[in-house]
């Protein structure tokens, strides 16, 4: 049983990022960050995913970060509820990668390796 390209090239990332030795990522990297952002502005039940969406939506509005804490609380909350009732503000595919790019926001991806 041969290895696709993509797989090899997958391992090949992943080993060089853990390596720290990652000059670019791989062709279809792009490909995918934009898969999995559009995946995540469908989200409304994961309440992590809701809260990234909703803090991305509120910098591109510049209406965080504020110094009064419990403010910025209350715009989160209103924003996430907006959010799950379709009516949240418009954020693009654009926004969550450029937000993950400049670390504005984290994800940490759980890997599945089976036997």
């Amino acid at each position: 049983m041969g290895r696709s390209l993509a797989s090899v090239s997958s391992w090949s990332y992943f080993a060089s990022f853990l390596t720290g030795s990652l000059n670019s990522p791989p062709p279809f990297f792009t490909k995918v960050k934009r898969g999995w952002a559009n995946a995540l502005l469908e989200v409304k039940k994961i309440d992590v995913y809701v809260s990234m969406r909703a803090r991305i939506a509120l910098r591109k509005d510049l209406s965080i970060p504020l110094e009064d804490k419990n403010e910025e609380k209350a715009l989160m909350d209103e924003e996430i509820r907006a959010i799950r009732m379709n009516k949240g503000r418009p954020v693009d595919v654009n926004d969550l990668v450029g937000a993950l790019e400049r670390g504005d926001e984290v994800c940490l991806f759980v890997i599945y390796f089976s036997p």
